[in-house]
């Protein structure tokens, strides 16, 4: 009894001694950052509306659809002249070049066959006594004049006195109406010598030969111009073309009877719509230093493309590809660029999801990443949703 008592007392104090010898831990300081759960994106972007909402809206949906279309391929491209689109104008004799009353046409001014651009007074031939002659022209003529003005006095004076007919006074005065025209003419000729010894005295309109667009000028009013020198470059051809040069090692899996899309060099695929750009034939060309083949299509009329300006054409291959299709309708961006479309993924509910838009094709959007084959997205009311999302809408 004694020895449990004193193997008790024993225990008791090693632990009353353990107790005491152990040190006093501090709390552990808080982490350096603090990481706060996000909802995920698909919560953010989930809308609920009423029926009265949604009606009010005017929501309408339509099922994905998924097409097997041809592998695109996206080469550089240049717009260019047509060979037989440009037409230089020369002068077709040598001349002096003056304006009409509304100005020469400038350079991007469009211009229809027939219009006069400029007036032509060709040089008159250069003799060397060219000035003597005119004034001895105009001398003898005043002569002649002077004498038929005293013969028709006469004439008058004898027919009054029965020694002269009427018939001889008719004909001295035609006579002397041609001579005042002559001296007339004379003098007009001798006042364009002394002013200008090579200008003739007449001048020519110089006319548009065809349709098109003023490319370039090469002439200015006053200016003296040999025969044949260019004075206007027209661009004549109603449609421009469009020179890809592909990869010479892609050329052969091209499918280059189909037509090619032609788009601005932008960052997003809604900045300018494509245009539907068809094969021509043109002489075979290449550009060895940079392994390319030269393909040409021809624009639409009207295009608002410009010569020399660098496109992207998009050219269909024989491989084909699996596409999603939604109406263009359906697709709303945000600030950064981002494709999205809305999700019905339950009655009055709609979620925002994101798509990797291709392109855009007679207002159809093409994507490969996004909802699936016949899920029903948002055609019409996609922007009032985005801007009830958002705080901007109705």
């Amino acid at each position: 009894m004694r020895v449990d008592r004193r193997w008790r007392a024993l225990a008791l104090g090693t632990l009353a001694l353990l107790t005491g010898c152990e040190k006093q831990h501090a709390p552990p300081p808080p982490p350096p950052v603090k990481a706060i759960p996000q909802p995920s994106e698909t919560a953010l972007s989930t809308l609920t509306l009423t029926p009265e909402a949604e009606g009010r809206l005017g929501i309408e949906t339509t099922a994905v659809e998924q097409r097997d279309l041809p592998e695109p391929l996206s080469v550089a491209g240049e717009v260019i002249v047509p060979t037989d689109g440009a037409v230089v104008l020369a002068a077709p004799f040598s001349a002096t070049v003056s304006a009409l009353p509304g100005g020469p046409p400038r350079p991007g001014a469009r211009i229809r066959r027939g219009d006069p651009l400029v007036r032509l007074a060709p040089f008159a031939p250069l003799d060397r006594d060219v000035l003597a002659q005119a004034e001895r022209a105009v001398s003898v003529a005043a002569a002649n004049l002077d004498a038929l003005d005293a013969r028709v006095q006469r004439l008058e004076k004898l027919l009054t006195e029965g020694g002269a007919s009427t018939r001889q006074i008719e004909e001295a005065r035609a006579e002397r109406a041609a001579l005042k025209a002559e001296l007339t003419a004379g003098e007009k000729r001798l006042a364009s010598i002394r002013r200008a010894p090579l200008e003739a005295d007449v001048s020519i309109p110089l006319r548009a030969p065809r349709d098109g667009l003023i490319r370039s000028v090469t002439v200015a009013p006053g200016q003296l111009v040999a025969a044949g020198a260019p004075l206007f470059e027209i661009l004549g051809a109603p449609t421009l073309w469009v020179r890809a040069a592909v990869y010479a090692g892609a050329a052969a899996r091209l499918a280059q009877d189909t037509p090619a899309l032609v788009s601005s060099l932008r960052a997003r695929a809604d900045a300018d719509p494509s245009i539907l750009a068809q094969p021509v034939q043109a002489p075979p060309s290449a550009d060895p230093l940079s392994a390319t083949v030269d393909l040409f299509y021809e624009l639409p009329e009207g295009s608002s493309r410009r010569p020399g300006e660098r496109v992207t054409v998009t050219l269909e291959t024989t491989r084909s590809t699996e596409v999603r299709v939604v109406p263009w309708s359906s697709v709303v961006f945000d600030a950064v660029g981002g494709a999205w479309v809305y999700l019905q993924t339950a009655p009055h509910a709609y979620e925002r999801s994101r798509i990797d838009l291709l392109r855009v094709e007679n207002d159809h959007a093409l994507f490969t990443r996004g909802p699936a084959k016949d899920a029903r997205v948002v055609h019409v009311g996609a922007a009032e949703l985005f801007g009830v999302e958002f705080g901007v809408g109705k």
